[in-house]
């Protein structure tokens, strides 16, 4: 078959088509010739660049890196990036505490311990740690505490018994007119948990910092985060896995576990990428096993011969070697779209293996030598190969012109891979073939109804309008999910943590960020923000500069008369254990007394548990000198903190910019005097549609942003144009290449038709089966265009040749596209088993979309060919 059979042909385009056949006639009858010299060149260039590939093998999980950087809030993002090197690809350790006073003391140690290992770690920031915060701690708070009465009178015996003391003179204190201790029934419920809690064999402590602090059960001031910015490895696939390991290694040599009660998590996007990392390298190599080894079943049962199937598999692995070269050197570090190009070319490349072995089969049944046979192999289907490699090839290159980035790259590497699988089909393969000249050849065709596909062309094609007018409401029903933390493993710490912290607007990792020339302007940027619902907090600089503060260092000087400094400074104190059950033992009495002379005070009620609980717990641990020590320490342990806090707080004095730390002006005011203003979310921002209304309400009032939401947001519109675009030109590039060739409007539609068909029903099945559309799987419709102008273009050119529908399907053609669409579908469904969601995704969605590509090809085509022909003409060519 050549280009010219079609008899509407120019004689141009004529020419040309058989100077081309003949010129590849002659490149395959070459390689037979010399097949062991073309052999050794062949794999010798796929040793060496399979040798390159692993050497240079690298991926990177920077999301920002998938988009275009010509992109507004692209520019805007590094800009930031480059004011404000220190905030990117970090790593967050989030320590949560029983208790405040846990936490707190838990990221200090942990801080401390990660600066020793400078090797590993570049900086370590804790936000609201260090000792200017702890000076200044009570310009900070809004209200002074009604807890520091109570912190004066144990201060100097910060023991279990004196507070049990002070408690008591409290409880007498409470019916008479005098002045009375506050917070008592917050203290008494507290008290009550402790010793519950160990009476449970739980652990649990008070949170006198909750109490001070007038925080009473707030879970935001249990919460304390460490940035920890990793110094990346990058010979390595995981660049920060050496910093992760160090985090952890810290987490557990400090005991910052449940049974200490301190839970440390580590998120952020070092974690996050690292995790990926790990699940696509691991997915790669099992997806690529797993593929391989599904399309070598499906080779044995379509080729019917083992020595043509490894010669496939030979052809196969020589093009994969050739385009995992060509990606590495010409793209560079994969992302994690561009990775599956594997998979992809094994689905694809394969492709043309099987139609090319086919059709020799089918030539060698006549009895024609090894050479004849090749030579009307490449006659007969020749220009098909290359026409289907040209459109494929399109398909893919359609994504160049657009901003995503990732598909770009991707279709840079697909787009040269389908050509290099050409050229091995026809160079590589005939060489191989010829070192088995005599073959048996087995005879293979289609097992289809004729009477289904010949007798009844209209109404299947009726029946394909029914039903792509009844998958239209599903079709409308598409949606497409921007988030690229859906795309992967819910399941790991970094997601389930950065899920936690989502779900807490206040410290929310999802924060919009601007770029001001000074911090004048950033904090004229955030007045505009005041009111808007959707915002927590717009913070600068400024905003950590107390205010009120004439009014807080006039109450700090007060309590500086009534307990200087030195007389909160804690002792190191502690009652041994008789006189702490002496103690609890008075203490209960008291608590007894109280309750029958006051019974109707509103302390009653938390009197009377408190009285249960010390009751019950004398009763278990009264001659327990380890238990006794070990309630002291989760009582007093916390106020002794308070205590030296306090005693620190009491010498603060006013705070301006200047006396701000470094380490904290350093994230908010850039050295060239640049500033930062960082806008907090007030809602949960899992939620998309919450995502989407808090970037637009901000935009409104500060139009030049960046930062994660507006990245996923605008990125999430960019992809959509993206795929419209490649889709369109792809469309266009496909069809003005039929129409060059074909030179028939009505052959080409014949060809496009059910791609559309196929592509409708691909978007009707993703949405009954639950598939949005992401970031990752956003390719396929042009990619579906792609593989069915393939499989069309076999299908119709050899019908263009002369063979009527009856005859054609139960040649080798219809045969190739069957075997050649099920190892592609097998090789993207083992996509769908990977453990990381996007490539599972992407998987999912090819593997729908090529079930429909095969639907549409081999029955709607088919019988749409048949209504090109007179039905007796048909019928007359079926019957013979």
């Amino acid at each position: 078959m050549s280009f010219n059979s079609h008899p509407q042909a120019p004689d141009l385009l004529a020419r040309l088509g058989r100077r081309y056949v003949r010129v590849l006639q002659a490149l395959v009858l070459f390689c037979r010739r010399f097949a062991v010299p073309v052999i050794i060149a062949a794999l010798t260039l796929a040793g060496g660049a399979a040798y390159y590939a692993a050497t240079h093998f690298a991926i990177t999980t920077d999301t920002s890196q998938i988009l275009s950087r010509d992109l507004p809030f692209q520019r805007l993002q590094e800009r930031l990036e480059q004011a404000f090197p220190q905030l990117k690809d970090t790593a967050v350790v989030v320590i949560q505490g029983d208790t405040g006073d846990l936490a707190g003391n838990a990221a200090s140690r942990l801080t401390d311990w990660l600066l020793t290992r400078r090797s590993d770690i570049e900086s370590v920031y804790d936000p609201g740690g260090g000792e200017f915060f702890r000076k200044n701690a009570l310009l900070y708070l809004d209200v002074p505490s009604q807890a520091q009465p109570l912190m004066s009178q144990v201060a100097q015996d910060p023991s279990l018994p004196r507070l049990l003391s002070v408690l008591k003179q409290g409880l007498q204190a409470q019916g008479t007119q005098g002045p009375h201790l506050g917070g008592l029934a917050s203290i008494f419920d507290q008290l009550g948990r402790t010793l519950d809690g160990q009476r449970a064999g739980r652990f649990y402590a008070v949170p006198w910092d909750e109490l001070i602090s007038g925080t009473d059960g707030a879970e935001d001031a249990r919460l304390r985060f460490i940035i920890v910015k990793p110094r990346p490895r990058f010979d390595r696939l995981q660049p920060a896995a050496a910093a992760l390991a160090a985090i952890r290694e810290g987490i557990a040599a400090l005991k910052l576990d449940a049974a200490h009660g301190v839970e440390a998590r580590i998120t952020g996007s070092a974690a996050l990428d690292n995790d990926q990392l790990g699940t696509v390298s691991r997915d790669a190599g099992l997806s690529t096993v797993l593929s391989l080894s599904l399309v070598l079943i499906l080779l044995i049962v379509g080729l019917r011969s083992g020595w043509q199937v490894l010669f496939t598999l030979i052809a196969l692995f020589i093009g994969l070697s050739w385009t995992a070269a060509f990606a590495l050197y010409v793209v560079g570090p994969l992302n994690l779209i561009s990775i599956a190009f594997a998979v992809l070319f094994i689905g694809l490349g394969v492709d043309f293996g099987i139609q090319f072995c086919m059709r020799y089969q089918e030539e060698c049944r006549d009895q024609r030598t090894s050479a004849e046979a090749l030579r009307r192999t490449v006659l007969g289907i020749g220009g098909s190969l290359t026409l289907a490699a040209a459109a494929a090839a399109l398909s893919f290159y359609s994504f160049v012109p657009t901003h995503y980035a990732g598909i770009v790259d991707l279709g840079i590497i697909s787009g040269t891979s389908m050509l290099l699988a050409l050229f091995t089909s026809v160079t590589v393969l005939p060489a191989l073939l010829a070192l088995r000249p005599k073959m048996v050849q087995r005879r293979v065709s289609l097992p289809l109804s004729r009477h289904v596909h010949f007798a009844h062309p209209r109404v299947i094609v009726t029946g394909f309008v029914a039903l792509l007018a009844a998958s239209l409401p599903l079709i409308l029903h598409t949606r497409f999910d921007f988030n690229p933390l859906h795309l992967q493993n819910r399941n790991s710490e970094a997601v389930r943590t950065l899920e936690f912290l989502l779900r807490h607007g206040r410290s929310s990792p999802y924060e919009i960020e601007a770029l001001e020339p000074d911090l004048a302007r950033a904090d004229d940027a955030a007045r505009r923000l005041d009111g808007l619902k959707v915002v927590a907090s717009a913070i600068t600089l400024s905003s950590f500069v107390p205010d009120h503060q004439d009014e807080k260092l006039d109450i700090i000087q007060q309590l500086n008369l009534l307990m200087p400094p030195f007389t909160v400074a804690p002792s190191a104190a502690s009652a041994p254990p008789p006189r702490i059950a002496e103690a609890l033992d008075q203490f209960r009495d008291a608590l007894g007394r109280f309750l029958r002379e006051h019974p109707q005070d509103a302390l009653a009620e938390p009197a009377r548990r408190l009285f249960g609980a010390v009751t019950v717990y004398l009763s278990q641990f009264a001659t327990n000198p380890e238990a006794l020590t070990t309630l002291q320490s989760r009582i007093m342990d916390g106020l002794r903190d308070q205590l030296s806090t306090l005693s620190l707080a009491l010498q603060a004095r006013r705070v301006t910019l200047q006396d701000l730390p470094p380490s904290l002006r350093d994230r908010y005011l850039a050295p060239n005097g640049q500033a930062r203003l960082e806008i907090l979310p007030a809602q949960n921002l899992t939620d998309n549609v919450k995502m989407r209304d808090f970037v637009e309400a901000v935009q409104a009032r500060v139009p030049e942003v960046a930062g994660a939401p507006v990245m996923l947001v605008e990125g999430g519109r960019t992809v959509v144009q993206a795929f419209i675009e490649a889709s369109l030109i792809s469309v266009a590039l496909i069809t003005l290449l039929l129409t060059l060739v074909l030179r028939n409007l009505v052959d080409v539609l014949m060809v496009l038709t059910p791609l559309a068909s196929a592509a409708a029903l691909a978007v009707a099945a993703m949405t009954y089966f639950d598939v949005s559309f992401s970031l990752a799987n956003i390719i396929v419709l042009p990619l579906i265009i792609g593989l069915g102008v393939a499989f069309g273009i076999y299908l119709v050119m050899r019908w263009r040749s002369g063979a009527e529908v009856g005859r054609l399907m139960r040649t080798s053609t219809p045969a190739a596209v069957l075997f050649s669409a099920l190892t592609t579908m097998s090789s993207f469904g083992s996509l769908a088993v990977a453990g990381d969601p996007g490539i599972s995704a992407l998987g999912k969605t090819l593997s729908l979309g090529l079930a429909a590509v095969l639907l549409s090809i081999l029955v709607l085509l088919p019988a749409l060919l048949m209504l090109r022909r007179p039905r007796q003409l048909v019928l007359e060519n079926v019957e013979s």
